[in-house]
């Protein structure tokens, strides 16, 4: 799908700017047809404290969602934005306060308060540390999503 055809006027600027207009708009078609194209892939991860006790379920998708099930709370959150880089390598590098931030900001649509923030920081210290060592080793030995 192509965008063009765009009726003219007499004027060489505006058809300049209509030319540039078309060319801008067919590269973003471009662009998003390439996103759309690619394959979404889902890994699930379960986490177990150094105990062995069950902390939770975790389920990644290679376009950026977070969702979990676990002692701490059932929490998720899609990051749309995350670069070039792998999603699990991108996880591996946040710090507990800007994930807890994002858990917390999944839950405020619905739910509001101090308690609320408290709670998603104590699921950041208890499952962001189990889920990094999880995914640094699926890393390790699965390079591709």
């Amino acid at each position: 799908m192509r965008f063009g055809g765009i009726a003219r006027t007499a004027d060489s600027n505006t058809m300049q700017e209509w030319d540039f207009a078309t060319v801008v708009i067919n590269q973003l078609i471009i662009f998003f047809e390439m996103e759309n194209s690619k394959e979404v892939k889902t890994k699930s991860y379960t986490l177990f404290d150094k105990n062995g006790s069950w902390l939770g379920q975790i389920v990644l998708s290679s376009d950026g969602l977070f969702a979990s099930v676990t002692d701490w709370g059932n929490l998720s959150y899609a990051w749309r934005a995350f670069g070039n880089q792998d999603f699990r390598a991108f996880l591996c590098g946040l710090n507990e306060d800007y994930f807890a931030q994002k858990m917390f900001i999944g839950m405020s649509y619905i739910l509001h308060g101090k308690k609320c923030e408290l709670a998603c920081k104590r699921y950041a210290s208890r499952i962001l540390p189990a889920l990094k060592e999880v995914l640094r080793e699926d890393l390790q030995t699965n390079s591709s999503f």
